[in-house]
């Protein structure tokens, strides 16, 4: 009844998946968010997974496989090893985002497919620095805020001392804090003000950004901003003989490419996309050489990968 206070799911520990939720072993769970359907999605941090309680009340895996580290991404989010997580959002398709602190990274998975793919800090989990632009870096993220209107992910990027803004199809950009820790600012654009490990960020209906701003001992607020205009995407062609990932690639995202079995792919086999400009020659995929034995003579090879180097001799007596 209205007023009343239960338990939705925990109970210090672990437990499978799959059952009902009031059943269900937590462990230091970290951040919330519910969907539309009304679904309660959160991070089980310290069990290194998120998981979801669905309206008939029951229990399931999400992302994460119980182990802490840094899985890979083009897979299903559930068969993807991921880190603590204390920030939940949901994007303007629904697609769930998460921050792992310790991987340094944030993260999507598709409302549709499963999928997990990271888009913003280190794909591989181990650079925890600061970059803005098409290769950006984070230092701690934690708390994280979706914008419907400006369609714009902030992050509070805690050991980065920042306030972090990724707009949809864009690049990541910083729109407060700097890189020294301190309290500064107030009345003042933020570009110019100092923050201290950040650890949650939100959006008012009229854009303002509201930061936790930890260890100021302060909530402080950033009127809106209009987000950097999206950065172009790039079109990559697949060579002749081959094939690429995708056509239409996002600034700040990679695309590869391959050669069919038996031709030789020439140049990089991957290119990341800045702002419509790729980031390196077009790959071409070069066809093997035939090479036929001389009369009365052999050759090394019949079929030579472009590059390589074939030899040719006679047999004893000629020349």
């Amino acid at each position: 009844p209205n007023g009343t206070v239960w338990t939705v799911a925990g109970g210090g520990s672990f437990s499978a998946v799959d059952i009902p939720a009031q059943m269900a072993k937590l462990l230091q769970p970290g951040a919330i968010a519910v969907n539309s359907s009304g679904s309660v999605f959160f991070s089980d941090s310290e069990n290194a997974r998120v998981c979801v309680v669905t309206p008939d009340g029951m229990l399931r895996l999400v992302a994460g496989t119980n182990v802490h580290a840094a899985g890979g991404d083009g897979v299903v989010a559930t068969a993807s090893a991921i880190g603590r997580s204390y920030g939940l959002a949901f994007d303007g398709y629904g697609n769930l985002l998460i921050s792992e602190v310790d991987n340094c990274r944030v993260r999507n998975v598709s409302r549709t497919t499963g999928i997990i793919r990271t888009i913003a800090g280190d794909p591989a989990g181990g650079n925890c620095s600061y970059a803005d632009g098409p290769l950006p870096l984070l230092n701690y993220p934690y708390g994280i805020a979706f914008d419907p209107i400006s369609s714009t992910l902030y992050i509070a990027d805690r050991l980065n001392y920042r306030v972090r803004a990724l707009p949809t199809g864009g690049v990541l950009y910083t729109l407060a804090g700097n890189t020294a820790p301190g309290f500064a600012g107030d009345g003042g654009p933020a570009a110019y003000a100092l923050l201290n490990s950040p650890n949650a960020v939100g959006v008012g209906s009229n854009g303002t950004v509201y930061v936790v701003d930890t260890a100021n001992d302060r909530v402080r607020a950033i009127g809106y901003v209009a987000p950097l205009t999206a950065a172009a995407p790039c079109v990559a062609v697949a060579p002749a003989h081959g094939s690429v990932s995708a056509t239409l690639v996002p600034s700040g995202a990679t695309v590869y490419y391959s050669c069919y079995v038996g031709v030789t792919l020439v140049f990089s086999s991957s290119q990341t996309c800045y702002d419509g400009t790729l980031s390196g020659p077009a790959p071409t995929c070069a066809a093997p050489c035939v090479a036929v034995a001389p009369a009365y003579g052999y050759v090394s090879a019949a079929s030579v990968p472009s590059g390589a180097t074939v030899t040719y001799g006679c047999y004893a007596g000629y020349t």
